[in-house]
């Protein structure tokens, strides 16, 4: 388990980290395990860029695949308005908003 991301979760921080070929920042809203058994990050991505071109928009990210991952000083006031608890995609949660 990655504390940091559960930090992040839990102070409502910006994470910021590379992730397939581009820079990303997002706001981190769940943290576990996936159905397939990975950690899974489920976040809105709000900067940076993405191979399927919408950048603000819903995200997973394989934590195993995200490099230089670093807390910001910059924080989110809330949870977006479609963000789903429990998300059913999350065997096991770590953390949450």
């Amino acid at each position: 388990m990655n504390s940091l991301i559960c930090k992040a979760i839990q102070e409502m921080r910006l994470l910021e980290f590379y992730y397939d070929g581009f820079y990303r920042k997002v706001e981190p809203h769940t943290y576990g395990i996936s159905g397939n058994g990975g950690e899974m990050l489920v976040a809105f991505q709000i900067r940076g860029g993405s191979k399927e071109g919408s950048v603000h928009d819903w995200k997973q990210f394989k934590v195993d695949k995200i490099e230089r991952i670093n807390i910001l000083n910059e924080a989110f006031k809330k949870p977006r308005p479609d963000y789903v608890k429990r998300d059913k995609k999350i065997k096991l949660v770590y953390c949450e908003l």
